[in-house]
């Protein structure tokens, strides 16, 4: 099944939970997504695709959780990039592996797909079917081009579409229409300003994204910044940041 089927799968299971009339339901999800009628009916009946990120909005919608629904059971991972991914395995236990196929090896719930997988040995699966999907999206708010810079080369690496804004006021107005997976944050931009708005306006609308916090100011702003943490369950980054232990974190929110 693809993305976009279980998707739209999904959706009707939260319409029929809160008892959405059939006749109702394209209007109802054209208003949630701010798109035509003839849209939002197309993608009701699968002639147009629904994206993850419509998905949880149509969820927040009914402030129904999506905790435990990922939309994918697989990652492809070559080298450091991974790629979200649907996969049919063929469950039996291996003799032997042949070139020039994929295995998989399960871990966290997930299939993995990648060179190590033959290491797995009999616990490894072949592979029938891979359907990738599309890369998680992350917002980035900083107006210093060098840490953008090194951000942007970090996500790209990793498999992440990364849209970077360099003004708070930009993010806000875009937050309205757009949702993102998770969200990076510079603390203090230049001019003296704090995220601290953009932080209020994330949590109003979605209380568990995960928002990692750029600073290098702990030692001066220490008691605010710990007050940041309690009140919007952000996870600070101190800079410089290390790539390594970014990246990770990156990794754990966005694919496991």
């Amino acid at each position: 099944m693809s993305q976009s089927n279980i998707n739209r799968d999904r959706i009707l299971s939260v319409f029929d939970r809160k008892g959405i009339a059939k006749r109702k339901r394209a209007s109802l999800m054209a208003e949630i997504l701010n798109v035509h009628n003839q849209t939002a009916r197309q993608k009701l009946d699968l002639r147009r695709g629904i994206s993850y990120e419509e998905l949880k909005r149509v969820y927040a919608y009914f402030n129904e959780p999506l905790d435990n629904f990922r939309g994918y059971n697989g990652l492809f991972i070559v080298n450091e990039r991974h790629m979200r991914c649907n996969v049919e395995v063929i469950e039996e236990e291996l003799d032997f592996f042949e070139p020039d196929t994929d295995y998989a090896f399960k871990r966290n719930g997930l299939f993995i797909i990648n060179p190590k997988a033959r290491q797995f040995g009999r616990e490894a699966r072949k592979v029938k079917k891979i359907d990738l999907l599309p890369s998680p999206r992350i917002a980035i708010l900083d107006n210093d081009e060098k840490q953008t810079d090194m951000l942007t080369d970090l996500t790209n690496r990793l498999g992440i579409e990364a849209r970077v804004f360099v003004k708070e006021d930009e993010l806000l107005r875009d937050i309205k229409r757009n949702t993102y997976e998770c969200y990076v944050l510079e603390w203090k931009l230049e001019g003296g300003g704090t995220t601290e708005q953009t932080l209020s306006a994330l949590r109003k609308a979605d209380e568990k994204v995960p928002v990692l916090l750029f600073t290098g100011h702990v030692s001066e702003h220490e008691n605010v910044i710990g007050d940041l943490i309690i009140d919007y369950a952000v996870e600070l980054v101190e800079k410089p940041a290390r790539m390594k232990i970014l990246s990770s974190q990156l990794i754990r929110h966005l694919f496991y």
